[in-house]
């Protein structure tokens, strides 16, 4: 099991936005983050984004967060981004300048399919327990938007 520390992560989090920003500044303008990260300037969709620092060479597959606290049992990554009505999911690899682009909806239905016989991998966290899934990125293939070098 993995230990996290989430100052570390809010860090990472943030430095991830600002490099997002400085790729897509003509494209988007930064939000406050509470309901979604950013917003697309060409048509106002609300775009949640998870950065990653690793080099995406190192594995072929992402992290979906599933529960943000395993015992508030509060939603995680796509599906918290659902819940705030975001319209565009974002999973960015800085390291490699790689982004996949879901549509959140279409995202969240496909993860409840491919994910049904997974096990949820545990990230500790100060107090509470995040928990995950590792999926293969071949596995969401139909349902990414737009994949490419930014």
């Amino acid at each position: 099991m993995k230990k996290h520390k989430f100052k570390d992560s809010l860090e990472q989090g943030k430095e991830g936005e600002r490099l997002f920003l400085d790729k897509m500044t003509d494209k988007v303008v930064q939000l406050d983050g509470l309901k979604a990260d950013f917003k697309l300037l060409a048509d106002n969709r609300l775009v949640e984004l998870k950065s990653d620092f690793y080099d995406m060479s190192a594995t072929d597959n992402f992290f979906m967060e599933r529960w943000s606290n395993s015992t508030k049992k509060s939603n995680g990554g796509p599906w918290q981004a659902l819940d705030n009505n975001t319209d565009l999911f974002v999973y960015w690899f800085p390291l490699n300048n790689y982004m996949y682009v879901f549509e959140t909806t279409k995202l969240v239905e496909k993860l409840k399919n491919v994910t049904k016989d997974m096990e949820l991998v545990k990230v500790l966290n100060k107090g509470y327990i995040t928990l995950g899934y590792k999926v293969e990125r071949s596995l969401l293939k139909d349902v990414i938007l737009q994949e490419k070098e930014i």
